[in-house]
């Protein structure tokens, strides 16, 4: 019996440990916001301890290659998730969300905005290299001819593209819809892009053993809570979760 409580004893730290270990979060940064809110909805319900890290859906595909310790991957694409799957850094991919471009302006009302920018004019958007929102842009400029004079401001993910474009430092930028609704932008001041270049994106769950409580999360994802959080903060249903 002895024996036993003190192996008991010896266990429970770490069994504290095991519980207090956060669920760790890599997300696109044009998704952060979002994740934020249902990871609070989350919370609120199951509690549970998370840490969130931003970048590049690039950016953020090459560190966890490099062996960052990620439980689950929120992308901006399909690409990386998949990838990841193939690979074997990843158990399981899923679409959470599809995403929108808006064409934004704090200059200028963005319905004078064609008609009126200067001959010098600077257009923002994310680096395609890295970011599926850049990528998404490019297709966009091919049909606008007029901004495809502006010299290009490559940001280096879609929400500095949208920082510098809200401080004025661009006269027109091309950035997540999310973006704009979180920020509360006036409606005069943006424009939605066609839906034929939404984003589908996918999100990948990482390791040989997945967290347990990550998986939980993402099955969260499916919830109406979720589901309401994603259409108030500018993302369109994905109704086939499994790729």
């Amino acid at each position: 019996m002895r024996l036993w409580a003190l192996s008991l004893l010896v266990m429970m730290p770490l069994m504290v440990k095991a519980e207090a270990d956060p669920v760790r979060l890599a997300v696109a940064s044009n998704f952060k916001l979002p994740l934020q809110q249902l990871v609070a909805a989350y919370q609120a319900e199951h509690g549970g301890q998370f840490s969130i890290s931003s970048a590049s859906t690039g950016v953020l595909y090459q560190q966890i290659r490099r062996g960052a310790p990620f439980d689950i991957f929120f992308a901006a694409d399909t690409q990386r998730p998949a990838l990841l799957l193939q690979q074997g850094y990843a158990r399981d991919t899923r679409h959470y969300a599809q995403g929108q471009l808006a064409l934004y302006s704090a200059q200028r009302p963005i319905a004078e905005v064609l008609n009126v920018l200067p001959g010098d004019c600077r257009l923002a958007y994310a680096n395609p290299k890295f970011a599926p929102y850049g990528i998404a842009a490019q297709n966009i400029l091919a049909d606008m001819p007029r901004l495809q004079a502006c010299k290009a401001i490559i940001a280096a993910n879609v929400s500095q593209a949208f920082q510098f474009t809200a401080l004025k430092n661009t006269d027109v930028g091309l950035v997540a819809y999310s973006l704009v609704l979180a920020q509360k932008i006036p409606k005069t001041a943006y424009q939605l892009l066609p839906r034929q270049q939404a984003l589908v994106q996918s999100l990948a769950l990482l390791g040989e053993q997945p967290n347990p409580a990550a998986e939980q999360f993402i099955e969260f994802l499916t919830t109406p809570i979720a589901k309401q959080i994603l259409r108030q903060t500018g993302y369109e249903q994905v109704d086939d979760y499994a790729q």
